[in-house]
């Protein structure tokens, strides 16, 4: 039986965490041995993983903190793969592998293009030095979009090709499911007037700022509601600036919702204002529940998502006027719901786990 092992910093809400839980729930029911490795148990995604899964927990709060750890496992447990999630967790997966001399196969995954920074000595430059340097000692390093993938090795200076493609595992029947769930917000209940919807986590990268001015100049023109799904670091601002704008009394910002899916079925359009992207979950999702789409045309997998436009606008990133102008569009003449949820299967938990397979059997020379 194959040993397979998931390293992750912990499962916090995020593309990578719900993307490693997925997985986690299709393996679970494989003929392999898989462990869960994180620094913490905690997150908002914890008890979505298997009984049937060991969770070997590191109790480190940094991840360098952790090489001692992953590298005792590695000699102990001896597994065949070790699937990393995320540049600080590959950088450490790989140095771990290095020092404990054993013969795992790496597989290093990047749900983002870096960003390049010319601080000399600052932690990120630090860590994509580390990358340039360990990555090519990884058995394969997978990206989660094409754009990705080519952005990613420019980055890291490898051959074109050199980075495989897989799609997150987004789409399953537990989404279509849990969309058709009522929402108990008024809001909802009785529409009169269209809902906007956003969901993420509140950081600068998401760029929610921008989507509250497109906001202010959308209700100008046409009454509506505005909901923004999520919890974070700029929670308290982004109330804040709702506040300044004048446009409090349309904005609710719910937190973290467990079941996004029914807000996404029962909203008129979903907007990603994000600055840069991988492969974001949440379109993807938004997609599936039948909901029209608006996205920002950030480097990474939005427009190979919506098809350089195909099944939703997509728009430069922060430009509030644009990102009006896209949103009242897409209330008067909105994508087809058939298309939509048609595009959305292409990236299917089942076809992101039969690409990891495939990906398994090729590096292993063995059928799992």
């Amino acid at each position: 039986m194959k040993k397979i092992a998931f390293f992750i910093p912990d499962l916090r809400g995020g593309g990578a965490e719900k993307a490693v839980v997925n997985l986690l729930k299709e393996f679970a029911i494989m003929p392999v041995r898989a462990d869960l490795l994180i620094l913490k148990k905690q997150g908002i995604f914890l008890n979505q993983v298997p009984s049937n899964i060991n969770v070997v927990e590191f109790n480190k709060s940094r991840m360098l903190s952790a090489v001692g750890s992953l590298v005792s496992y590695l000699k102990k447990n001896k597994p065949d793969i070790l699937i990393s999630n995320l540049s600080h967790s590959n950088v450490i997966a790989l140095l771990a592998n290095k020092i404990s001399g054993t013969k795992t196969k790496i597989i290093v995954v990047e749900h983002a293009i870096p960003e390049k920074t010319k601080r000399s000595l600052s932690k990120e430059f630090v860590l994509q030095l580390s990358m340039r340097w360990l990555y090519p000692f990884s058995s394969a390093i997978v990206a989660v979009a094409e754009n990705t993938s080519r952005e990613i090795e420019k980055f890291l200076k490898i051959k074109e090709g050199t980075i495989r493609t897989i799609y997150n595992p987004v789409v399953d029947q537990d989404i279509f499911g849990k969309s058709k769930i009522a929402i108990p917000h008024q809001w909802f209940n009785k529409k009169d007037f269209p809902v906007i919807l956003a969901a993420g986590r509140f950081v600068p990268d998401k760029d929610f700022s921008t989507l509250l001015k497109a906001f202010a100049i959308v209700r100008k023109k046409q009454k509506s509601k505005l909901v923004i799904l999520g919890e974070g670091e700029l929670f308290a601002a982004i109330k804040r600036e709702a506040t300044l704008l004048g446009i409090s009394g349309d904005v609710v910002l719910p937190g973290f919702i467990e079941n996004p899916y029914a807000y996404m079925f029962h909203s008129d359009v979903f907007v990603l204002s994000s600055l840069r992207e991988g492969l974001p979950t949440v379109l993807i999702e938004a997609m599936a529940c039948g909901c029209p789409v608006v996205a920002t045309n950030a480097k990474g997998g939005c427009t190979e998502i919506l098809e350089n436009g195909k099944f939703g606008i997509l728009i430069p990133v922060s430009d509030s006027v644009a990102m009006a102008d896209a949103i009242l569009r897409t209330l008067e003449s909105p994508v087809q719901k058939e298309e939509l949820i048609h595009r959305a299967s292409f990236f299917s938990v089942e076809k992101s786990v039969q690409a990891y397979s495939s990906l398994i059997e090729e590096i292993t020379d063995a059928k799992l």
